[in-house]
């Protein structure tokens, strides 16, 4: 009994994120926070994405469910997350993302990732047809780190789409590590599309630790070639 006492006070020695109301602590915070239920956000018509968030939030295999939310013309990095400079580990997000007009950087669990995503799984849909840089878990993806995360999503949009991400991009004095993926949801759109990221841009250096591996893809991938299209399986 001593021993898991231990053992939890351990685990949960940080915040913890009990109900949809806690998730506000999170808005520009460097802390560690704990998710100790499942959340359901579904009474939200409208989620306003987490901004500023810098620290790490532990799913401790928790889902987040009911992610509801409407991107309009124009907008940009939107999903649970805005831009996500923290680390999110071990939990599962389930929502539905509508866009309308040429928005950017959606994904169900951040719009743009520059920190760490572990142990991710996503669920639901995304549909966003003229919409640019647009992927099941997120949507662009700069200097950071995606592993072990699977996707379920169905995605559509009009370029750089992935079932993982939309695009992933390695150019700045840091590690860049993609691997360990997985997608099992349907992408759709017009150009620059891939089952598990729509494009990936490196830029060589020594001083840099890139390792980006496909891992796998199980879904069907659908795309209208045009000239100068690119198609990444």
């Amino acid at each position: 009994l001593e021993r898991n006492v231990l053992e939890l006070s351990f685990q949960y020695d940080a915040n913890t994120i009990r109900t949809p109301e806690d998730l506000q602590m999170l808005v520009n915070s460097e802390n560690t926070f704990n998710l100790i239920n499942d959340l359901d956000l579904s009474a939200y018509d409208a989620w306003t994405p987490i901004s500023g968030f810098k620290g790490t939030l532990r799913g401790n295999g928790h889902t987040i469910s009911g992610l509801s939310l409407h991107v309009s013309n124009l907008e940009t990095d939107k999903g649970l997350f805005s831009i996500l400079e923290g680390t999110v580990e071990n939990l599962t997000i389930s929502g539905t993302i509508t866009a309308s007009g040429e928005a950017s950087n959606i994904g169900l669990l951040c719009g743009q990732n520059r920190g760490t995503i572990k142990k991710v799984t996503a669920t639901g849909s995304i549909s966003a047809e003229y919409s640019s840089y647009v992927g099941g878990i997120a949507g662009y993806s700069n200097t950071s780190y995606i592993t072990d995360c699977t996707s379920a999503v169905t995605v559509t949009a009009k370029q750089n789409v992935g079932g993982i991400a939309g695009h992933v991009m390695a150019i700045r004095s840091a590690a860049a590590v993609i691997t360990g993926n997985k997608n099992t949801g349907t992408i759709t759109g017009t150009t620059v599309i891939g089952g598990l990221y729509g494009s990936l841009f490196l830029h060589g250096d020594n001083n840099r630790d890139e390792r980006i591996y496909v891992a796998e893809n199980r879904r069907l991938l659908t795309c209208q070639i045009l000239e100068g299209s690119e198609v990444h399986a």
